[in-house]
């Protein structure tokens, strides 16, 4: 009881800190999703640092970029916490019956293109609406709350940021 109770508590304060959420809005794309997960290495294997390099392999120098403009700290801690969301999110969806498809694509230019395209909202990039579209409104709630208690805010503050920074950058080249 006490649990529901924090949990209701919480959940609105962490729903304010996203404004850009839009509540059951917006479509999965779980083929994109598909996408993302056969770079990090595939569902059973996932790892965000893998996806993140594979990701930026037609840029060069992203890593380094991305380094510098946020910090070595918040790029490792978003490779620790962007693997938790992803797999937390395909087994959430394996556990509703909905398995991952085929994805969209394997081309890293053509994956970070479609993710920059998932992101817009209203004419602007969100990392809120692109996460909705990846992983559905339901799963990013969810995904919200297990990374508040598991990470922190900073925690999650790392796989929001460098998350849009990787896709913004991307999208450029």
């Amino acid at each position: 009881m006490a649990f529901a109770a924090a949990v209701v508590l919480v959940a609105p304060a962490v729903a304010s800190a996203h404004p850009g959420h839009d509540d059951g809005q917006t479509a999965q794309n779980p083929a994109l999703l598909s996408a993302v997960v056969m770079l990090g290495g595939g569902p059973d294997h996932f790892s965000a640092a893998v996806f993140r390099r594979a990701l930026s392999t037609p840029a060069a120098g992203e890593d380094q970029t991305l380094r510098t403009a946020v910090g070595t700290a918040v790029v490792d801690r978003f490779d620790d916490v962007f693997t938790y969301v992803v797999l937390d999110g395909i087994g959430t969806m394996k556990r509703s019956g909905k398995p991952l498809p085929p994805p969209t694509s394997t081309d890293a230019k053509a994956v970070a293109a479609a993710l920059y395209q998932a992101g817009l909202h209203d004419g602007a990039f969100d990392v809120e609406h692109l996460f909705d579209t990846l992983f559905s409104p339901a799963i990013h709630n969810h995904a919200m709350v297990a990374v508040g208690r598991k990470y922190g805010a900073n925690g999650e503050t790392a796989y929001h940021v460098v998350f849009a920074r990787l896709v913004q950058d991307l999208a450029k080249t």
